[in-house]
């Protein structure tokens, strides 16, 4: 965490990982898109440290694609009753989502949602690997991007000139991500970003409990697998 804190105030080393979280969180919204069958390209521009994503209609072909998908496995595992009841509840919670406004919202969010999954990621790496050049590497990306999503959060719950920039980002181009959520739920800008705020202490935390029961989240994979 103290090696993270150090490359978050140096400038160059920043300019070394922003692209890493640029290119996660625009394909954050490009996988989750094509998820819910709008087929999405990611744009990078790292020289700005920006990047957008072009979304298209949704598309009833990749929407069929993931049922079809849903499908097989739900026939390869028939004869797993919990499989096939976690499989269940999944296509029930994916049909739910799918129709209704909560895909965009989901698709919107998970910009800065993925940032929030690879930190986790990293986190558990972090404590997992046993090579403590690695660990350190883990621990200092992972706490880099909680940070930057920290400060983020924070600027724009509490910084009026920062909200006035965010709510027109790219010369009135295009509303930022939480700015749309907040038009999409009635909402204000701040309380996105509150919740998001609050959102960021859960890779450090989820990481831990994964890596100290991981060995119940192996058992209960192999159930499902069986």
């Amino acid at each position: 965490f103290l090696l993270a804190l150090s490359v978050y105030h140096i400038l160059w080393l920043q300019a070394m990982i922003y692209p890493l979280v640029t290119i996660t969180h625009e394909l954050g919204h490009a996988l989750v898109g094509w998820l819910f069958g709008y087929p999405s390209l990611p744009l990078f521009d790292f020289g700005q440290r920006e990047g957008m994503t072009l979304h298209g209609n949704q598309n009833l072909a990749v929407l069929l694609s993931v049922y079809l998908g849903l499908s097989i496995l739900l026939f390869r595992y028939r004869h797993n009753s919990l499989t096939s009841r976690v499989l269940l509840g999944v296509i029930f919670t994916y049909s739910i989502i799918a129709f209704s406004r909560l895909a965009n919202a989901l698709i919107v969010f998970m910009g800065h949602g993925a940032e929030l999954v690879l930190a986790s990621i990293l986190l558990y790496f972090a404590f997992a690997n046993r090579l403590l050049q690695l660990r350190l590497l883990y621990a200092m990306l992972g706490f880099f991007i909680v940070l930057y999503d920290l400060s983020f959060a924070y600027k724009l719950r509490y910084d009026l000139s920062y909200q006035l920039l965010y709510a027109y980002h790219r010369s009135g181009n295009s509303l930022g991500d939480f700015s749309r959520l907040a038009l999409s739920f009635d909402g204000k800008v701040a309380t996105v970003a509150n919740l998001f705020f609050w959102c960021c202490f859960l890779p450090p935390l989820g990481s831990f409990v994964l890596f100290r029961y991981q060995n119940c989240v192996r058992d209960w994979l192999s159930k499902l697998k069986n």
